[in-house]
Parts: structure tokens; C-alpha cells; sequence
């Protein structure tokens, strides 16, 4: 378990298997490589992505499905391997809304 100071949602609590990590940050955002999503407590279509490591960093994401019930996302096996995902199954599409 790691707590994590916020400046969006205050001290949080956040199991280290829930924590998502991106080998080489996100574009902009390099230096953030763990993060936790979590669910907006309002609004059930919209979800966060925390940074763990820098508590003023949240990123507001929604599923494409919601809003396009076929969405599908092609993404090369090149591009994949880095996130070590065991099984494609659990793996999720959320996109950042600007």
C-alpha cells in the first residue's frame, strides 16, 4: 500500500498492484511513470489518472467506448511489449480529455 498526497483529491490510498507503470512516462510528461487511475466520485463516465509520484498531476480520462461503442484501437506488438501486459484481456483504452 503507498499513500499518496494530492493536489486534486487530497492523501489517497493506493495498492501497489493497481499502481500502472509506463517505461517511458507519458509524451510531456516523461518524468511521471507510476500512476494509479482512479474513479471520479461524481461522475461515473470520467476517471483520473494520478501520478504517484507528483501529487499535482492528474489527468482527466474517459473510455472511447462510452462515446463510440465500436471503438477500436489497433496498436503494434513493438509498442505493447514495453508495458508488460500478461493478459490483453485486463487492459484498458482510456484517452486524456482536453
Amino acid at each position: 500500500m503507498m499513500r499518496i498526497t494530492t493536489t486534486r483529491f487530497g492523501r489517497i490510498d493506493v495498492t501497489s498492484g493497481d499502481v500502472l507503470h509506463f517505461p517511458s512516462g507519458l509524451p510531456g510528461l516523461e518524468d511521471c511513470r507510476s500512476w494509479a487511475l482512479l474513479a471520479d466520485s461524481t461522475n461515473d463516465a470520467l476517471g483520473w489518472l494520478q501520478s504517484t509520484t507528483r501529487g499535482d498531476v492528474a489527468l482527466a480520462v474517459v473510455s472511447p467506448r462510452r462515446f463510440v461503442p465500436d471503438y477500436q484501437v489497433r496498436i503494434p506488438r513493438s509498442e505493447l511489449s514495453p508495458l508488460a501486459i500478461g493478459d490483453m484481456r485486463q487492459a484498458q483504452v482510456v484517452v486524456v480529455v482536453g
